[in-house]
């Protein structure tokens, strides 16, 4: 029997196994690398996602405040209403005799769907009342008002002193009222 004694054999064996080392180094750099790029990925997307959120809430605080502002002159002329509408309560307060109480009310609903520019009230009892009608429809509403019952008992007279109508449709007018005087 003979026998061959390969002395190469070892170094294969050697090589063979740093071979495999080499591979294994190879593949779990790779899927380090792969690992790496997968989370620097899913931090890129956070970030952008947080930044397009940080935008979306910056333009509707924007929009807030355009409208906070824009509700700012409709408060100012509620108060300059209330207050209007308090000087005619003293006013009415003070003549007696007369049923004023109901005159404020009178006004409080008649003036609910036109927009109120001045209500003057003068110390003979007359009112003067300017406000704008935004289309013909509120004005039609505004006038069925002015010509129902109640007005009959509340004023002695109504006389529509100005209607003007805008370009952009919308109505001024000027309205004197005399009030009753039931002494």
């Amino acid at each position: 029997m003979k026998t061959e004694i390969d002395f190469l054999k070892g170094n294969r064996g050697e090589r063979e196994k740093r071979q495999k080392l080499l591979r294994m180094v190879k593949t779990g750099s790779i899927l380090v690398l792969l690992v790496y790029c997968l989370i620097l990925s899913v931090f890129f997307s956070y970030d952008f996602y947080i930044k397009s959120q940080g935008e979306k809430i910056a333009k509707e605080n924007k929009i807030k405040k355009e409208k906070i502002e824009s509700l700012k002159e409709v408060e100012t002329l509620q108060v300059a209403l209330k207050q209007r509408l308090s000087s005619l309560g003293k006013f009415f307060d003070s003549q007696k005799g007369s049923d004023y109480p109901l005159l404020l009310d009178y006004f409080d609903n008649l003036t609910q769907e036109i927009t109120l520019k001045t209500l003057i009230i003068q110390d003979d009892g007359k009112v003067n009342l300017n406000g704008g009608a935004a289309d013909t429809f509120v004005l039609e509403r505004f006038l069925e008002k002015i010509n129902q019952e109640e007005t009959d008992r509340l004023f002695s007279g109504v006389t529509l002193s100005s209607l003007d109508k805008r370009d952009d449709g919308s109505y001024f007018l000027v309205i004197l009222f005399e009030a009753k005087n039931n002494q």
